[in-house]
């Protein structure tokens, strides 16, 4: 007699892989379909096609068309956006995102889509560069500074109270603007500081412009 080698007919094991091939399968069409909502509002908006009437009409009318032939919602601020502002297209019929292109090139709307929303926004103004105002009745003083040995070079000339200063060149010369009344502040590594009243242009109290005193070290 053969012996029967078969596995007995278990339908309790056959049910529970069908269930487990049916949840696979489910949720294979689930991540499919959130792959598909992510990037609607980007398909969407070089895909659907719109129709309007003319070409020359009001942000408001091309929004409803938007609206009406899409299922596209528009999201702005009425105090921002002039709803009845005139738009102007060179088609009757065109995708929404060239529709919008066209519509706000040269203004200063920006238009972003989210999903099945496209927000309107104001540009932010660009920052208009700050020029320092000079202050006013400033004078441009020169001095020269130099000990026994000569001209000192990289010595900082600072007007006093302030951060307005400069350094020597290889010469020991400076060229400095500052208040009509201002002292400019001597100093170098090794030198003792010296304070210099500026008087009609000139460093007093040396008529030549030049701090000829002999720094000590």
């Amino acid at each position: 007699m053969k012996k029967n080698l078969s596995r007995d007919h278990d339908p309790g094991r056959e049910l529970n892989l069908k269930k487990i091939l049916n949840i696979m399968k489910l949720s294979t069409v689930l991540f499919l379909v959130c792959i598909f909502h992510l990037h609607a509002g980007k398909v969407l908006s070089q895909e659907t096609v719109v129709e309007v009437n003319k070409t020359s009409l009001t942000l408001n009318e091309l929004i409803g068309s938007i609206e009406n032939q899409t299922e596209f919602l528009f999201i702005f601020s009425k105090a921002d956006i002039d709803v009845n502002r005139s738009v102007s297209l060179s088609a009757t019929s065109s995708s929404v995102n060239e529709m919008l292109e066209e519509a706000f090139r040269g203004t200063d709307i920006t238009y972003h889509f989210s999903d099945r929303y496209i927000s309107l926004r104001r540009k932010e103004p660009e920052p208009i560069p700050v020029v320092p105002a000079r202050p006013q009745n400033q004078i441009t003083v020169t001095g020269v500074v130099q000990d026994a040995m000569g001209p000192v070079i990289g010595a900082n000339v600072v007007e006093k109270g302030t951060t307005n200063g400069t350094i020597t060149d290889i010469e020991g010369r400076f060229t400095l603007q500052v208040g009509p009344e201002a002292t400019l502040i001597v100093f170098y590594i090794g030198y003792i500081e010296e304070q210099v009243k500026v008087q009609a242009r000139l460093l007093s109290p040396f008529s030549s412009g030049k701090i000829c005193r002999h720094w000590m070290r």
